[in-house]
């Protein structure tokens, strides 16, 4: 054992433990279950035989877990877990204080000391075994052995560790139970049945080294962050075994063995059956890991200190207190590199609560939620709890005569991979969309108009600005009432009535300009048109022949927060084919029109049309990423200007909840739905209110899409246009200039 001051000793353990409590109990309920937490919490072990807690009933879960399982809130789901991760702590802490303050803040033992999973109770359990081979309690360890086998499959590699170390011991007592519950674990966890599939082992070599240094270190997702802390932390845990084989044989053989042997194990098991790797199948090995990194810290701390302190007796007490803080200290650094993931992983889990919210919010009754594969069916069966009728089909023909026999349809998909349904969901608009978990939800059907709300129709506003327009030349228009034909670089109003209806917010006086050309023919008198807006008449028009700019002024009673319809009643309309025998077009014209604008009044001046490609998504706060993907990010802006926020999706009003780095980061969500053309596009109009020149469309294409939106927000274009929107944040800490161009 590492050999601290005495009162360093106790501080750092008190240290350890309440830090480890913070790490585990922040937030503990915040982030939603996630698909493996729920399939577990819809298991009813309760109903299980009692037997079947002997011989096991689930394939990779054992009786234990399902005992010690709590249901309720997911605060209540994970509180077993965050108490085992503490007491873990506690128990590392009795063989390395330091190893305990480097298991406090472990990102994989803090991720899944948070989750309603079997993993934080292995961990405790492997933290036990180890304590208790060190102390050579034989029968209690074989206690903890058995304890093991009914946990978790994953429990395995573990007793496989206790088996080596036993033998190596000749603790024939812990071998004999070891080798007979390795023989068990086959039969207790016996279906071989997926849920779900995941992509083949990844290849051997230094990458996948290091996503293994990094797991065990600073990240428990994985990610690309801290290479060196990893590494130096794995020489710290080298060399912690090779002082303890010097020093301390015994120990040496049950820290070194119980983190060797299951780590080999695992991988090598998982190589063997190409199983997809993941972090959660080595989360055991961290207690054996950090309690060598532990010894190594203390071995590193002691040579510096003999190095500058006197040896004489009297300076001993105060040379180990020295040792410690120094020991700590280096752990600390350890800590602050593993910092940004502790405090931003354990909530990186897709809030299907707040979906399932959203969905039954919006939903109208007689609305039907389509799942398009199993992992989206559980989450939401979960949350919607009867809500919203809910039907997991994932065929996409099924799905699609669904669709059209229903009067309102939403369409899920989450999980990782594609399929068939998800590719076919895409021809229908996305209204909610995550990175996290690849989840999208459509709406088949005109979501602004059929089941928006003030959210949205405050964000169409911001992001149209003060002229929108329809241009009725377009091939699609979501804006037209019944009365219009077909686009044929103008659009024809076919009857005495045609109308089209529209989002506007604030009742203020607005100005409407038509382009329009009456249907003429000598025999025929002047076109006449009367327009209202909401029912309330606001003029009346005689059209001249050819095609004319008109505008109507109309006062603030005349608009509503929400939708606005604008009506034309025109005083004839009559089919080519009645005024000339020749014509083979029977349809009862009245006008024709380009565009129709609505703005500020600009006396003297015609509007012009002006693209306005807002994002059309649900738009109300809470943002379903805001406590997951977004919680704890960083930002060098300020909130995000009104007109971005609504283009972006999002109600202006509430956008300040975010940043705006996260805000802008969406436009990928959900973009395997286009081609790279079509979402730089997107991006670009969206983010920067223009279109990519060839230039930036062929550099960027080459980046995932997710690093896109980042790019644009480091671009000197980007500041400029956030600062102009908000001059008064300009000498706000945090907005420097992040660069010059934009790829």
């Amino acid at each position: 054992m590492d050999r601290l001051g005495r009162r360093a000793e106790d501080a750092v353990a008190l240290l350890a433990l309440a830090l480890g409590a913070f790490l585990r109990f922040d937030g503990l309920g915040t982030p939603s279950y996630w698909l493996d937490e729920i399939l577990h919490q819809n298991i009813d072990a309760a109903s299980r035989p009692w037997w079947q807690w002997l011989t096991g009933f689930e394939r990779e879960n054992g009786p234990l877990y399902y005992l010690l399982q709590l249901t309720g809130s997911e605060w209540v789901g994970r509180l077993l877990p965050a108490l085992f991760g503490i007491a873990a702590i506690a128990l590392v802490a009795s063989v390395s204080r330091i190893a305990a303050l480097l298991l406090a803040v472990s990102p994989l033992a803090v991720y899944y000391s948070r989750e309603a999973r079997p993993y934080a109770l292995l961990m405790l359990l492997t933290a036990a075994l180890i304590v208790l081979l060190l102390r050579g309690k034989t029968f209690a360890a074989c206690a903890v052995i058995v304890a093991i086998l009914y946990s978790c499959a994953m429990g395995a590699p573990v007793v496989a560790g206790a088996l080596a170390v036993a033998l190596l011991l000749r603790s024939w007592w812990v071998a004999g139970t070891a080798a007979g519950a390795l023989a068990l674990f086959p039969l207790l966890y016996r279906t071989t049945t997926n849920v779900t599939t995941g992509p083949p082992f990844p290849a051997l070599g230094l990458p996948f080294a290091m996503t293994v240094l990094r797991n065990l270190s600073v990240t428990a997702l994985g990610g690309e962050v801290a290479g060196r802390a990893a590494v130096g932390m794995f020489a710290l845990a080298v060399l912690g075994a090779v002082v303890l084989a010097r020093r301390e044989r015994r120990t040496a053989i049950v820290i070194a063995g119980m983190t060797l042997v299951p780590l080999v194990v695992t991988l090598a098991a998982l190589w063997k059956f190409g199983h997809w790797y993941g972090a959660r199948y080595i989360a055991p090995v961290v207690v054996g890991y950090v309690v060598l990194a532990g010894f190594g810290i203390a071995a590193v701390a002691r040579a510096l200190t003999r190095r500058f302190a006197a040896p004489s007796p009297a300076k001993r007490e105060r040379e180990a207190e020295a040792q410690a803080w120094l020991a700590v200290a280096i752990a600390l650094v350890f800590a602050w590199q593993a910092w940004p993931a502790v405090r931003t992983e354990p909530w990186r889990k897709l809030d299907w609560r707040a979906i399932a919210d959203k969905i039954a919010h919006y939903a109208h009754a007689g609305d039907l939620v389509i799942a398009g594969e199993p992992w989206s069916e559980a989450a939401l069966r979960y949350y919607l709890r009867g809500r919203v009728r809910l039907e997991g089909i994932p065929y996409p023909s099924v799905a699609e005569a669904l669709t059209y026999s229903q009067p309102g349809v939403w369409l899920a998909t989450g999980g990782y991979g594609s399929n068939a349904t998800r590719t076919w969901m895409c021809r229908y608009q996305i209204v909610l969309a995550s990175a996290l978990e690849d989840f999208r939800l459509h709406y088949a059907g005109d979501f602004l108009r059929e089941r928006g709300g003030p959210p949205e129709w405050r964000a169409f506003e911001a992001a149209t600005g003060e002229n929108f327009v329809i241009d009725l030349a377009a091939a699609e228009n979501r804006f037209l009432d019944p009365g219009w034909a077909m686009p044929e670089g103008f659009r024809w109003a076919v009857g005495t009535r045609s109308s089209v209806t529209f989002p506007r917010w604030s009742t203020r006086d607005r100005a409407i300009r038509l382009r329009v050309m009456p249907m003429e023919n000598a025999a025929l008198p002047p076109q006449t048109v009367r327009v209202s807006l909401n029912g309330q008449p606001i003029g009346e028009l005689t059209l001249t022949s050819g095609w004319q700019e008109r505008e109507l002024r109309t006062p603030a009673a005349a608009w509503r927060n929400g939708l606005n319809t604008l009506a034309f009643d025109f005083g004839r309309a009559a089919a080519p084919a009645d005024l000339d025998p020749k014509a083979s077009d029977h349809r009862p014209l009245a006008a024709a029109f380009e565009w129709i604008s609505v703005g500020a009044p600009a006396p003297g001046r015609a509007a012009l049309p002006r693209a306005a490609a807002p994002t059309l998504r649900i738009a109300s706060a809470p943002f379903i990423d805001e406590q997951s993907a977004w919680r704890h990010t960083r930002t060098r802006f300020g909130p995000a200007p009104a007109a971005m926020a609504g283009r972006l999706g999002f109600d202006p009003e509430a956008a300040g909840r975010v940043h705006l780095e996260n805000l802008v980061e969406s436009v990928a969500y959900g973009s395997d739905c286009e081609d790279d053309h079509a979402f730089l596009q997107r991006a670009f109009t969206t983010i920067l209110a223009r279109p990519p020149d060839q230039y930036e469309e062929r550099e960027l294409a080459k980046l995932p899409r997710i690093k896109v939106p980042v790019r644009l927000t480091k671009s000197e274009e980007f500041r400029r246009a956030v600062l102009a929107a908000a001059p008064d944040r300009a000498s706000a800490p945090g907005t420097r200039s992040p660069g010059r161009r934009t790829p």
